[in-house]
């Protein structure tokens, strides 16, 4: 029974001390501002790009796009993840309610990449192959693949507005630990 006891206080004491440090104070939250910064920007790149060589030459947007697309999926899916373990890591050290936000924000717009990399995106691949691009299955797919960026779009916009919380140092925002008595 000591030994279960001596192993509470201990960690309680290092989750303390680290909950305090420098790295849960400027490092977590600065590399979640700079992954977000990455990913949200990345996208709407993506989209200005995509808009632009469409509006310049069709036939070069039909033929550049895809490759665009292409290397945003593995771009986006790389920092989505390095995104939700920051989120894990900043929750777990601090238990403050923006982490949580933030984290389950950065889920919703993983799962909105995730969906499009490995379910979409193959569809209108092989539809473009096959040369069905004026078919209503393609532009099912294609519309389907839009609403996903927008959604993971959406996601990324609101935590980027809920990130500068995570640089206060408030502790008003902390979620108690279960085993706290109710008021």
């Amino acid at each position: 029974m000591s030994i279960g006891l001596c192993h509470h206080y201990s960690f309680k004491l290092a989750r303390s001390t680290v909950k305090d440090s420098a790295m849960t104070r400027w490092l977590v939250p600065i590399s979640i501002l700079l992954v977000w910064a990455l990913w949200f920007g990345g996208e709407m790149t993506l989209f200005l790009s995509v808009i632009a060589l469409f509006g310049t030459d069709r036939s070069l947007g039909f033929q550049a796009a895809p490759v665009l697309f292409h290397a945003f999926e593995k771009y986006q899916i790389f920092l989505s993840l390095l995104a939700v373990l920051l989120g894990v890591i900043g929750f777990a050290i601090t238990r403050r309610k923006p982490y949580l936000i933030i984290l389950g924000l950065f889920w919703a717009a993983t799962i909105c990449a995730l969906v499009s990399t490995l379910a979409i995106t193959p569809e209108i691949v092989r539809l473009r192959e096959a040369g069905l691009t004026g078919t209503d299955q393609f532009k099912s797919a294609h519309g389907k693949s839009m609403w996903l960026y927008v959604a993971e779009a959406v996601a990324l916009l609101l935590a980027g507005l809920i990130i500068p919380m995570l640089l206060t140092n408030r502790r008003a925002d902390t979620t108690p630990p279960a085993s706290a008595p109710q008021a």
